[in-house]
């Protein structure tokens, strides 16, 4: 396994466990601990975007990380981030989502967003994305 990819584990690791962690936790301890993840996050895109081509950028996202922004969210799925404001916004079945206190960027578990878009686009065939 490369020094990168080892980052990468390690950095999806820690977000899980700090997300875990925040969800026992009172109000203040919570989104201190979703601060760190989002700007962990943040950091690691930003360091990807200027350390690899385009191709490899692609195939990162499409790896083992486990959370990603709305930035990432339409590069690897091709929705624009106003395709994704409508889909969390919904009322009923909206698109899961981290976002703190309202205000900011949204984030996403990959996981828990590829099965809700299976489900929409099985319910929703004529919506484009």
């Amino acid at each position: 396994m490369a020094v990168d990819e080892k980052l990468t584990k390690q950095i999806t690791e820690t977000l899980d466990s700090l997300i875990e962690h925040s969800i026992n936790n009172n109000a203040e301890e919570k989104t201190m601990a979703l601060i760190v993840c989002f700007k962990y996050i943040d950091l690691e895109n930003e360091n990807k975007k200027l350390t690899l081509t385009d191709k490899k950028y692609r195939a990162w996202l499409g790896s083992d990380i486990t959370h990603i922004n709305t930035e990432q969210f339409e590069i690897l799925y091709g929705m624009t981030q106003r395709k994704q404001a409508q889909l969390r916004s919904h009322i009923k079945d909206c698109m899961p989502s981290f976002q703190i206190y309202g205000k900011g960027k949204h984030y996403y578990n990959k996981q828990e967003v590829a099965k809700w878009l299976e489900n929409y686009k099985r319910t929703n065939p004529f919506d484009k994305k």
